[in-house]
Order: structure tokens, then sequence, then C-alpha cells
């Protein structure tokens, strides 16, 4: 590998690191600074106090019952509480 090639290289790494750390950034700060919505309250005030297996074999159609995410609430609710942040 000659220098050029290793110079370009590392260009591109430490561009694609600023976007990504600038990408997150923008992201966190919208999820921090916006309330949350019905949808989330009502993932995890309804579906999270079922469990596992009947979160997972749902027989209601509503479509807020999205099952990775209901899954992943439950699990950190479990953990942290029933914190903003935590159903976030």
């Amino acid at each position: 590998m000659t220098m050029v090639n290793f110079r370009v290289i590392l260009l591109n790494r430490v561009i694609y690191s600023v976007l990504l750390l600038i990408s997150f950034g923008m992201i966190l700060t919208k999820a921090i600074t916006l309330p949350i919505t019905h949808d989330e309250t009502a993932t995890a005030v309804y579906y999270t106090r079922f469990s596992v297996w009947e979160i997972m074999m749902f027989p209601d159609s509503i479509p807020n019952n999205h099952i990775l995410n209901t899954l992943l609430i439950k699990c950190i609710t479990g953990v942290f509480g029933m914190e903003e942040w935590a159903v976030r």
C-alpha cells in the first residue's frame, strides 16, 4: 500500500466518522427535545404488561403492537422502570 492510498483511506475514515457523529448527534437531540407520543405511551402502558409469549402471539390486530419494539421496551422498563428516556 502506498502512502497516497493510506492517506485516502484515513481521510475516508475521518469523514465517515464525522458524518456518523453529526447524524447521531442530530438524532439524539431530536429524541431528547421532542415529547413522548401517544404511540410510545400506548405501547409502554398497554402491551408491556403481557408476558413475552402473549406479546408474540397477541391476537389483536391493532397496528400499534410492533412486537420487537414491545419486547425491547418490556426488557428496558423491567430494568430501569417506566421512565420516559427508557421507553423512548
